[in-house]
């Protein structure tokens, strides 16, 4: 066994700092089938970008994205703008990499179905922003780390914790 494991991307989970709830404004162009209109919801979430040289970032919401015709939504597109309002980056429900500057942004993010209800369970959904590194880090198995402990030592240390912490299972 060798095992390997290699750090590309980090993640990080933003909540929403604000949700707006409604109706879609043209009611004749947006009225569905049986008299149904469409509503629509917008999350905005907060974005920083500290890195003096910027940082590539994915938008992602895993609980929606990529699922199209078993999708719960009609719609879900998002977009992203800096501080002065102009649109950096946008997507759909197939995340892609964008490439932001240092500064502040904000991500809102469009979802639209015909049942409020269903909206409003998902108002306070967290976006998951993936952050790729700029050099990936390489072999974090434990057993490759300078330093680290022999693997025979390791798991003699997990039986002790183990007979300590639940001694009614010690044998």
């Amino acid at each position: 066994l060798n095992p390997s494991a290699k750090l590309d991307r980090l993640q990080s989970t933003l909540r929403p700092k604000k949700a707006e709830l409604a109706p879609l404004r043209d009611a004749e162009r947006d009225s569905l089938w049986e008299g149904k209109r469409s509503h629509g919801l917008t999350l905005e979430y907060s974005l920083s970008v500290k890195e003096k040289d910027g940082a590539t970032v994915a938008v992602r919401m895993p609980a929606i994205n990529k699922r199209v015709y078993d999708g719960p939504l009609d719609h879900q597109l998002y977009y992203i703008v800096d501080k002065y309002h102009r649109v950096v980056g946008e997507g759909d429900i197939y995340p892609e990499d964008h490439k932001l500057s240092k500064g502040e942004y904000t991500v809102r993010v469009l979802l639209r179905h015909d049942s409020p209800e269903v909206l409003r369970k998902l108002e306070t959904t967290p976006l998951v922003l993936d952050r790729k590194l700029d050099t990936a880090v390489d072999n974090l198995a434990p057993e490759k780390q300078p330093g680290s402990l022999d693997p025979e030592l390791q798991r003699s240390i997990c039986r002790d914790f183990s007979r300590i912490l639940f001694p009614e299972r010690a044998s």
